[in-house]
């Protein structure tokens, strides 16, 4: 993540080039098609980025702390190009454009670490439209939620602190709530565990071949 990637010291200069905010539970932090006026970085919390299709809200990506947003409209100053709503509620850096800027010029790292951030966003986006199979891309977004924001249980499993229903994650896969629920229970089984408090995930249930799902 964009963050972790950061020094502690030019963590530091970024958290005072910015201003912290807070955004509450559905509150959006970017909107679709208006001009970026600031990077944010969250510092904790979850948001879910998404566009309409059809009348319907699909969900693009879910992201956790040490995300840096709004990285694509900053390289080409383009209008943004979806909606960034928070899952809970969120604490985020949000630094003006043109002090982003003038941070990364004295810090060489931060440009590191954006072309970083950058470089994923295309990867997981190439991940998930490689995986032409319902199973597939379900196994692709867990295993990204277990690897980046997994933190390990003493029972042997992953615990991911995102509030994320089977909707969401159905809506993520580009599948309906009932399809995926059924693959879940076939492909992963106890491995994948809904909760109040997050998903549980037996990460080796994930590491099968793709021709077996």
């Amino acid at each position: 993540m964009f963050l972790s990637l950061l020094s502690e010291e030019t963590k530091r200069e970024l958290h005072h080039a910015g201003s912290s905010v807070i955004y509450r539970r559905n509150q959006n932090l970017m909107r679709e098609g208006t001009v970026l006026d600031a990077v944010r970085v969250l510092d904790s919390g979850w948001v879910k980025v998404w566009a309409r299709r059809d009348g319907q809200e699909q969900i693009l990506d879910l992201l956790g702390p040490g995300t840096i947003l709004g990285e694509l409209e900053l390289a080409d100053d383009r209008l943004q190009l979806c909606y960034i709503t928070a899952l809970t509620d969120v604490r985020a850096t949000a630094v003006q454009p043109e002090r982003f800027k003038a941070l990364a010029d004295r810090n060489p790292e931060v440009y590191r670490a954006l072309a970083h951030a950058i470089t994923m966003k295309f990867r997981d986006e190439h991940a998930l439209r490689m995986a032409h199979q319902g199973a597939q891309r379900l196994r692709v977004l867990l295993i990204r939620l277990a690897d980046r924001y997994g933190r390990p249980t003493p029972d042997g499993l992953v615990h991911v602190a995102i509030p994320i229903t089977r909707t969401l994650l159905a809506s993520w896969a580009r599948l309906t709530t009932a399809a995926s629920g059924k693959i879940v229970t076939r492909s992963f089984g106890a491995g994948v565990q809904f909760r109040p408090d997050g998903l549980l995930i037996r990460r080796a249930c994930l590491d099968v071949p793709d021709d077996d799902l």
